[in-house]
């Protein structure tokens, strides 16, 4: 739940950026705005009364992603649930060379990270959830969704499968279907999810340098203890940053 202040704060960021009308607007309608990202120069899209904007204050204000540990080039980017591609922009401006491949499982965030990144000719997007393995995934909390965008995913079977369902896979026959042997940075946030991707860990750990993980403890007791114990017994360290932790292989260090 986003407290008054937050909220406060945030209509008067937005404000700043599209006119006080336009943050009237996009607060108290479900209505759609769009501007230029001033520090990337990008045409973005936010959907009205959703957390898109906290989502954005969170990567671009507070620099939730710019940490001392992420590496000064990268080649390939691996974005787990990228909403609608504000990470996935923030990292294509940071890492202008690289390869980003953004991939998001909900059909109308889907709809918008198509948009948002459809200037940006190094980012690729899948819609995909990536699960425990081959098959199909649903969304079973719709109901808050323009609230809270947080939609989480669970894998079906049978009839289970409906129209709205998405393919599903696994990590590591992702990376290999898209000809991945080498990921500088791998985001994770996908509500809930982690806890079978990193069950899967030791199939696809190695092949990543630095992981960007926002653990849902609220929805899996434990998932955080959980992944950290895992990627420490593959000699990576964690260290809390933003939402989440960084998982960095020893060697590197994270300070």
């Amino acid at each position: 739940m986003i407290r008054i202040s937050e909220k406060l704060r945030n209509f008067v960021s937005l404000a700043k950026l599209v006119g006080v009308k336009n943050a009237v607007v996009f607060a108290t309608t479900r209505r759609r705005i769009t501007f230029i990202e001033p520090e990337t120069k990008t045409k973005l899209t936010f959907r009205g009364r959703s957390t898109d904007f906290v989502t954005f204050r969170q990567i671009f204000f507070s620099r939730q992603y710019d940490f001392p540990g992420l590496p000064r080039t990268a080649k390939t980017i691996v974005d787990l649930g990228a909403n609608i591609g504000l990470s996935a922009v923030f990292f294509a401006h940071r890492y202008p060379q690289a390869k980003i491949v953004a991939v998001e499982p909900d059909g109308e965030n889907f709809d918008m990270l198509l948009n948002n990144c459809s200037s940006i000719s190094n980012v690729t997007v899948c819609r995909r959830a990536i699960m425990g393995g081959q098959g199909w995934a649903a969304s079973y909390d719709g109901g808050n969704k323009l609230e809270e965008n947080a939609i989480v995913f669970q894998e079906v079977s049978g009839q289970e499968v409906c129209k709205t369902s998405v393919p599903c896979t696994s990590l590591v026959r992702f990376l290999d279907d898209n000809a991945i042997s080498h990921v500088d940075v791998l985001k994770i946030d996908v509500e809930g999810a982690e806890a079978v991707i990193f069950r899967n860990a030791k199939d696809w750990i190695h092949r990543c340098d630095v992981i960007l993980v926002e653990p849902h403890d609220d929805q899996i007791p434990g998932v955080s203890a959980f992944i950290k114990e895992t990627c420490m017994k593959h000699g990576y360290r964690c260290k809390a940053f933003g939402e989440g932790f960084a998982i960095v292989k020893s060697l590197n260090g994270i300070g």
